[in-house]
C-alpha cells in the first residue's frame, strides 16, 4: 500500500503543543498500522516518551509508551519499523528514511543516557551498519 502523507498542518502542530505545554518535541508524520487499518498519525517525540496523535483536529493522544518500555525495535523496508514494548507492539510507516533514522535515533539516544554501556545491537534488528555508525556517533 502507498504512503499518502501530508505535511503536519499548522493548526494541527500548534494544537499538539498547546495540549503538550512545550514547544520541546519533534514531530513526525506517520502512519501507525493496527491489524487490517492504516492510520495517519502524529509521532511526537519526547525527551523519555513517545506519543501517538491522531493527524485530525482536536489534537489527542491515542496511546504513549515510554522508552523504558522498548525492547526491540525492527527496521522493515519502506520505511516501517516496529516497535515492541512490553505490553504492546507500534507498527510506524514513515514519508522517509530520514524520519524513520531519526526516531531511532531519538529512542536509542535517550536510553543511552540511562545505560551509558549499553549496545544499540541489542535494541535494534535489521538496523543497516549506516545507522548504527550514526547512532554510534
Amino acid at each position: 500500500m502507498a504512503a499518502s502523507f501530508k505535511e503536519i498542518p499548522a493548526e494541527l502542530h500548534e494544537s499538539i503543543t498547546n495540549l503538550l505545554g512545550t514547544h520541546d518535541v519533534i514531530l513526525l508524520n506517520a502512519q501507525l498500522h493496527i491489524k487490517s487499518k492504516v492510520e495517519n498519525i502524529v509521532l511526537v517525540l519526547m525527551p523519555w516518551r513517545a506519543l501517538v496523535v491522531r493527524a485530525k483536529l482536536p489534537a489527542k493522544v491515542q496511546v504513549s509508551f515510554s522508552f523504558l518500555a522498548v525492547q526491540i525495535i525492527s527496521i522493515g523496508g519502506d520505511n516501517r519499523v516496529v516497535v515492541e514494548t512490553d505490553k504492546s507492539s507500534f507498527e510506524f510507516e514513515f514519508l522517509s528514511l530520514d524520519d524513520l533514522e531519526h526516531m531511532v535515533i531519538h529512542v536509542v539516544t535517550s536510553l543511552k543516557k540511562i545505560f551509558p554501556i549499553s549496545s544499540p545491537g541489542n535494541l535494534l534488528q535489521n538496523a543497516s551498519p549506516i545507522l548504527l555508525n550514526r547512532i554510534k556517533r
